[in-house]
């Protein structure tokens, strides 16, 4: 069996749940949470993947640079955490790319694995996909195959498949990303 392990490293006041209520004042928290997450994981000899923001990666290029000489994997979850039904299909690929050349010039390596902020990818900005792979990922890992009252897209697999660029409840197994 593999399992897998990812985490969003992002800032706790963008969630979408809570980014509406927080205080003007707000201290972001990261190296406090993430040093004894590290800590763990290397206590069971685990490797996760860290869905990061571009935003965050340049204010802690040190940190996004220790996660990934750890061994653990460094994908993108955005730039500003703005999901894509704010940010279009322009500003979308703007973000990509930024967040790709961030994480680059950190990492030495390009992220293979992306994450949505608020999993907002669904049939209506299905494109997103397109961008992805225009950009060199593999895999996304945004599809939520339950509805919430955030996010979710019912009847999508709940197992690795390859959307359909149509559809992206459907399995194409020609698809250019898992």
């Amino acid at each position: 069996m593999i399992n897998a392990l990812s985490f969003d490293l992002e800032y706790w006041y963008t969630a979408e749940l809570v980014c509406r209520c927080v205080p003007d004042e707000k201290e972001d928290q990261v190296i406090e949470a993430v040093y004894p997450l590290l800590d763990l994981l290397d206590e069971y000899n685990t490797k996760a993947t860290f869905f990061v923001l571009g935003k965050l990666a340049e204010k802690y290029p040190e940190l996004i640079r220790e996660i990934s000489e750890n061994g653990h994997e460094i994908g993108s979850h955005s730039y500003s955490h703005k999901t894509l039904h704010e940010l279009g299909i322009k500003n979308f690929e703007y973000e990509i790319e930024k967040t790709n050349e961030i994480l680059r010039s950190i990492t030495g390596r390009y992220p293979l694995g992306f994450r949505a902020p608020t999993f907002s990818i669904d049939n209506t900005n299905k494109w997103a996909l397109d961008i992805l792979v225009k950009n060199g990922y593999r895999y996304d890992s945004s599809i939520f195959p339950v509805k919430t009252n955030l996010y979710g897209v019912p009847g999508a697999p709940v197992v690795s498949y390859n959307p359909s660029l149509n559809d992206i409840t459907v399995h194409d197994p020609d698809g250019p990303i898992i």
